[in-house]
């Protein structure tokens, strides 16, 4: 799975320490450190708003435990 973080939010902390935690395989792209990696998630989304997964295909803005369990399918 893709997701665009910042080190600074932390909503997208919360999200990283939840996939990691879950052993769930990731690229992280840092928005702030990589100015491409914002170019490209407005290029894709419209928008950079962070977080911004990309999960089993599916576009998740922000960051909802649950929501990120069930496209995931982590159980609880």
């Amino acid at each position: 799975m893709t997701i665009f973080t910042t080190s600074e939010c932390p909503h997208c902390k919360e999200a990283l320490r939840f996939l990691r935690s879950n052993g769930i395989k990731l690229t992280n792209y840092d928005v702030d450190e990589d100015p491409e990696a914002k170019k490209r998630l407005v290029r894709l989304r419209g928008e950079a708003r962070i977080p911004y997964a990309l999960i089993n295909g599916r576009w998740v803005p922000g960051f909802s435990e649950k929501q990120y369990r069930d496209l995931l399918k982590v159980r609880y």
